[in-house]
């Protein structure tokens, strides 16, 4: 795809980069503002009330700044950058395909002749970069017994909706060092629909803020990767369907995620998924033990 989306990652990553630190920032400046509040309260005869007059005051300051963290990642990464990378992908799916490819193509298709290996890999790097044509010679190719792997477009999709999905408003996200302060600060978890409206909302508990928050990280963490996914040529590889099939089943008997069909993108994205729910029951898990030892 164009190189340009790389770019568009960075600049993906900064902002979430930004926005991890402007929460950190105003966490831990709310603990602390609660430990001298406590102490400022030990002056009054009804200290316990002064302290959550105090109290009630950081909370409002501390989820105001929140507030508009949100609204910067928001204007970031939904209103500046996902547009720009929706143009790039459709630029990629609107290619047509050459005339020498397709004429070449149509030979195999209208005569019905038997392509092989070679042939198909020759077809496939004048097909690079190119979806409609990736997709055409793979249907011709299927014929031959070759199976012709390329990223889907659903991967692609896939990628924009977990970045959708990341800065829906209220985001809720809070460093896992800081969990007792998050539960404070926010008193619900929304549940979202598919249009980003708010389904209904769940009182806050410490597992909930947990995988918020390890998504948050994992999403962080692989943006590189998927720039350089986004930012890469399109080349497809080429396999006889035998090979290639015994490869599908070798991997997806390893999976411990289940999807439908048994398509190349749908074992990479079992693969994806099961490594990161591993990873983030994991970190949830170890955190909650730190949380529930510190008192």
């Amino acid at each position: 795809m164009e190189r340009k989306t790389k770019q568009i990652f960075t600049a993906i990553s900064d902002a979430l980069g930004r926005y991890d630190g402007t929460v950190t920032d105003t966490v831990k400046a709310y603990r602390a503002a609660k430990e001298k509040a406590r102490a400022d309260a030990s002056i009054f005869k009804d200290e316990q009330t002064e302290y959550n007059r105090r109290l009630e005051g950081l909370k409002a300051k501390a989820r105001a700044e929140i507030k508009r963290a949100d609204a910067a990642l928001v204007e970031s990464v939904r209103d500046k950058s996902l547009p720009l990378l929706r143009e790039a992908l459709g630029f990629y799916t609107a290619q047509i395909p050459s005339d020498n490819f397709i004429k070449r193509l149509r030979i195999f298709s209208e005569f019905d002749l038997k392509m092989t290996l070679a042939e198909a890999r020759q077809l496939a790097d004048l097909a690079a970069d190119n979806n409609l044509a990736l997709r055409a010679l793979a249907t011709v190719a299927a014929r031959s017994g070759l199976d012709v792997r390329f990223p889907q477009l659903e991967d692609y999709e896939r990628d924009l909706q977990q970045l959708e999905k990341l800065v829906r408003t209220p985001i809720c996200y809070v460093p896992q060092e800081y969990l007792h302060e998050g539960l404070e600060l926010f008193a619900e978890i929304p549940a979202f629909r598919a249009d980003g409206s708010v389904w209904y909302s769940t009182k806050s508990d410490s597992v909930g803020l947990l995988l918020i928050g390890a998504n948050f990280r994992s999403v962080f963490k692989e943006l590189d990767e998927t720039g350089e996914r986004w930012a890469s040529s399109v080349v497809a590889s080429v396999l006889p369907l035998e090979d290639s099939e015994k490869a599908a089943e070798h991997q997806a008997a390893a999976e411990a995620v289940s999807v439908d069909g048994t398509t190349a993108s749908n074992l990479e994205h079992a693969r994806q998924l099961g490594k990161q729910k591993a990873d983030t029951m994991r970190e949830a898990d170890e955190t909650m033990k730190q949380f529930t030892n510190r008192g």
